[in-house]
């Protein structure tokens, strides 16, 4: 049987302003990184093995996913439009 684990991106620059951030590339924070770290210990105490990392091509996300498919030695993730944030038209940043 095939899981699905779903892991939000860390904490941005833009989360910290308080924005709509749609595909604007707003950069992990420190904390961002702790939390994808901290993600990856969950994962791998839970026994979960995924094989492949699929990421929104959103910066945030895929800076959160290199670094989550590092941490549990996965290949490089894959960027998917599928899975990206709605644009917030005007609202956005």
């Amino acid at each position: 049987m095939r899981e699905l684990v779903v892991v939000r991106h860390g904490e941005s620059e833009g989360n910290v302003l308080g924005l709509a951030q749609g595909d604007r590339p707003y950069p992990l924070t420190a904390r961002g990184r702790a939390q994808i770290e901290d993600a990856a210990r969950v994962v791998a105490r839970l026994g979960w093995s995924p094989r492949r990392v699929v990421t929104s091509p959103a910066k945030r996300c895929a800076d959160s996913a290199t670094l989550l498919a590092e941490l549990l030695g996965l290949p490089e993730p894959l960027p998917d439009p599928a899975v990206a944030e709605i644009d917030s038209g005007t609202g956005t940043g």
